[in-house]
């Protein structure tokens, strides 16, 4: 978080996520994963082990992620937004 408030002060973050459920890039990343990596129980104190890959292959862990990211940022004083990307019908 100190880089960001370094460099940007207060700053706005936006976060692009997925919601659950198919997507128009679900295709894309299947091709581009071989199967997904473990779940991480994942909080401050956390030390991965994985590499980033295969921890960011697991959506439950992307999820976490994005969590404690947002919270950090709420705590250093930077608003974030969360664009949400709708599944396909």
């Amino acid at each position: 978080m100190s880089y960001v408030t370094k460099k940007y002060g207060k700053a706005t973050v936006v976060i692009d996520g997925y919601d659950n459920g198919p997507d128009i890039k679900d295709v894309t990343h299947k091709r581009h994963n071989h199967g997904t990596g473990p779940t991480v129980a994942l909080n401050l104190q956390t030390v991965v082990t994985l590499k980033k890959k295969e921890f960011l292959s697991n959506r439950v862990n992307k999820r976490k992620f994005l969590s404690v990211l947002s919270s950090q940022l709420e705590e250093v004083g930077c608003q974030h937004l969360m664009q949400i990307v709708m599944p396909m019908c």
